[in-house]
């Protein structure tokens, strides 16, 4: 039986946002796509591999130049937890195509998303970002959901 499997991350990315960093004449939010494996199939050898999309917008009340970076925080692990106990299911999220830069909060190796934009008054712009999912194959697991709920933080500069 197939694992049936919508990694909530993705979505729960935009409700679970923290903001920090110094004060700014714009306000800005990030959103977030679903990243969704989808039925994952342990006899399957080859990874599944996923995309998302981080959008952040910001509106300025006055001329602004803002840098920010987006931070994926709750990575300390790379498993999906496993329902009722047994085996987690390895995945990684990626911030490149090849998916060799792990999206973290910066520390152990791992990388952020970093930009920046320049608004006029009451200008409003947004900006796009791909993230890369991985779901490891050939892994034996339970048919069952499994979950991840990271936070993403957007820190202005």
């Amino acid at each position: 039986m197939p694992v049936k499997l919508v990694l909530p991350a993705a979505t729960a990315l935009a409700a679970l946002l923290g903001l920090a960093g110094a004060a700014h004449a714009a306000d800005c939010t990030v959103q977030a796509t679903p990243l969704v494996f989808g039925s994952y199939r342990p006899t399957l050898r080859g990874p599944t591999d996923v995309t998302a999309t981080i959008t952040v917008t910001c509106t300025a009340s006055q001329a602004e130049s803002i840098g920010y970076e987006i931070a994926l925080l709750g990575t300390g692990r790379d498993a999906l937890e496993a329902p009722e106990g047994g085996p987690a299911l390895r995945f990684g999220i990626f911030v490149d195509a090849t998916r060799l830069r792990r999206w973290g909060d910066g520390m152990g190796g791992t990388a952020t998303l970093v930009g920046s934009m320049v608004l006029a008054p009451g200008e409003r712009r947004s900006m796009s970002y791909t993230v890369y999912g991985r779901l490891a194959g050939g892994q034996k697991v339970r048919a069952g959901a499994y979950a991840f709920a990271p936070m993403i933080t957007l820190r202005l500069s």
